[in-house]
């Protein structure tokens, strides 16, 4: 005989789709949000706004960087990094 399979939590489960669904910033903080869900101290809604915000944060930036890499610049300069007094 087989031994009963061990049923993952919902949080637990909720992480592993998260993960394979390839959202690995709400998969970070699943656990995280459904605790403060389960405390009151957030709103089944706030938690899901914060953790889609995160990801969408995550995937832009992941984005940017792949294009910087692909543009083959040899560094990173920002306007922060300008000298404008060099040029008057």
């Amino acid at each position: 005989m087989s031994a009963p399979l061990v049923e993952a939590s919902a949080p637990e489960r909720a992480r592993n789709n998260l993960e394979e669904l390839g959202l690995d910033a709400m998969a970070a903080s699943a656990a995280e949000y459904s605790a403060l869900v389960a405390s009151g101290s957030k709103t089944f809604a706030q938690a899901l706004m914060e953790m889609t915000d995160a990801q969408v944060a995550a995937v832009r930036a992941r984005d940017l960087d792949r294009r910087v890499e692909k543009a083959n610049f040899p560094y990173v300069k920002t306007l922060a990094d300008f000298d404008f007094s060099f040029q008057p």
